[in-house]
């Protein structure tokens, strides 16, 4: 069985929210801002990540920011 994977390439357009689930799994939501190739158009597009990834994207943007800009 395999996975689709997108690849997104944007803007930060809101923090990201740390959250757990009733079940004490974390979930991360954060919005992108991506332009559109050759057009002057921006989709904004909410994203959830759990697990291991919304872990890592937390550790990257909460505990690091001042070095990511």
């Amino acid at each position: 069985m395999k996975n689709n994977s997108v690849h997104l390439i944007g803007t930060l357009t809101r923090d990201i929210e740390l959250s757990k689930n009733s079940k004490g799994n974390s979930f991360v939501r954060f919005s992108l801002a991506c332009i559109r190739d050759n057009k002057p158009f921006t989709d904004f597009i909410n994203c959830i990540a759990f697990g291991e990834v919304a872990n890592a994207l937390c550790n990257i943007f909460i505990v690091l920011p001042e070095q990511l800009l």
